[in-house]
């Protein structure tokens, strides 16, 4: 196969058979489609929830920060506060699937002061039936999502729920359970939590969602009975004892019911509370329970490789790394691939809340991505054609539909 093709040649015949490949969306914040109708859509939506964060970074005003302008005059207003920082961030990762989606659903090239307003009248002209299925199902190939927006039952066996844990062991959470519930002690706080867990299997979540902070210190009963009395008597919650061991009874209980438990690990805020690292002993007291470990542990992606190399009940996920960086992603599947059953991979989640456009985007650059990964090692000699596309499929479907269960969905 290698005789005389070139590496060009190579990656356009692999991108060519990944695009008739089923596609298992194993992380997505999407908003049902009834939602998708009724909202009214401006050029900031293209912006979110990513691309805000590094204009932010360059100098606008956080407060913007997952707020759309409301009316055409805060349009007007946040495009000219943005229209000097966005060259700043315009070439970045975050921006290309935004970039790309422009140039292939509404063909122009870039965000201008031409355009922001056009943009915003043709994207409320996409609000229409059938949309999501145009794109996710029929352009992209995704048999199913795993979704993440709190709801379980979405109505359509297209998407799968997520009972958000790391939205449930949070103060005003508890605050609501102690202003009910007085008297409680810690182990009825526990329980109540258990209880959410069984209500979120019956009601058809099949994953629960944790964060690598979840388990920052080693569960303690003692130091979490202290902390609950002082958050009883007015102290904040924070990530501490008692929040860790409260995450650590309800692991206990999503292995008990059966859901995969998926941790978010590396980028996001202060990633010195989301390393990989903290998930070893995690892992290892519970070996009853699957782990879906999300975004590849960026940027401490060798620490989160071995994660799924050691344990049998760990699983890694590549869901919004390509677009968090595309070299890095490249780098560290190519790393992983010396040293991680290929079993064990998950190759796509787009992680976005709105704009399916956004989907297809980063869709296709996990392709490109993959395609030059697995052609520069069938040009070295690691595998041939055959196997390349054995575990691609492997990776965008066959994995995590075994993993997850996911009775029923269709392979084409």
């Amino acid at each position: 196969m290698t005789n005389g093709t070139t590496r060009e040649a190579l990656v356009r015949r692999l991108r060519d058979e990944m695009a008739a490949m089923p596609v298992l969306d194993t992380h997505e914040h999407f908003t049902p489609e009834p939602y998708h109708l009724t909202n009214r859509y401006n050029f900031y939506y293209w912006l979110m929830p990513y691309i805000q964060y590094d204009l932010v970074s360059v100098g606008m005003d956080p407060r913007h920060l997952w707020r759309p302008p409301a009316d055409e005059a805060e349009v007007d207003a946040r495009f000219r506060e943005i229209r000097d920082l966005w060259p700043l961030v315009r070439n970045n990762s975050y921006a290309r699937p935004f970039r790309m989606a422009l140039k292939e659903f509404y063909g122009e090239d870039d965000l201008t002061e031409a355009n922001y307003r056009e943009l915003g009248r043709r994207m409320d002209e996409t609000r229409y039936p059938g949309r999501y299925r145009e794109i996710l199902q029929e352009r992209c190939g995704i048999r199913g999502i795993l979704n993440q927006t709190g709801a379980f039952d979405y109505g359509d066996p297209f998407m799968r729920g997520s009972v958000g844990l790391v939205n449930r062991i949070v103060e005003p959470e508890i605050r609501k359970f102690l202003d009910a519930r007085p008297d409680a002690g810690l182990d009825d706080l526990a329980d109540d939590i258990r209880a959410h867990i069984d209500a979120a299997k019956a009601g058809g979540a099949i994953l629960a969602k944790f964060d690598a902070s979840s388990f920052l210190v080693p569960p303690d009963r003692k130091a979490a009975e202290a902390e609950f009395g002082e958050v009883r008597k007015g102290a904040p919650l924070r990530i501490g004892a008692l929040s860790c061991w409260l995450y650590e009874q309800a692991l206990a209980k999503v292995g008990e019911v059966g859901l995969v438990a998926a941790v978010h690990t590396g980028v996001w805020g202060d990633i010195n509370y989301k390393k990989p690292e903290l998930l070893f002993p995690v892992v290892e007291r519970h070996r009853n329970v699957t782990f879906d470990i999300y975004h590849m542990g960026m940027p401490y992606t060798a620490a989160c490789g071995f994660l799924g190399k050691n344990y049998p009940n760990a699983y890694l996920n590549l869901c919004w790394s390509h677009i968090v960086s595309e070299r890095m992603t490249v780098h560290a599947l190519d790393e992983w691939m010396d040293y991680v059953p290929m079993s064990k991979i998950f190759g796509f989640g787009g992680d976005f809340n709105t704009m399916p456009e956004n989907i297809w985007a980063h869709l296709e650059i996990a392709r490109e991505n993959f395609a030059e990964v697995m052609a520069d090692r069938i040009l070295r000699g690691r595998l041939d054609l055959d196997e390349a596309l054995r575990i691609l499929r492997a990776w965008f479907f066959d994995n995590p539909v075994r993993v997850y269960g996911w009775k029923g969905v269709e392979p084409a």
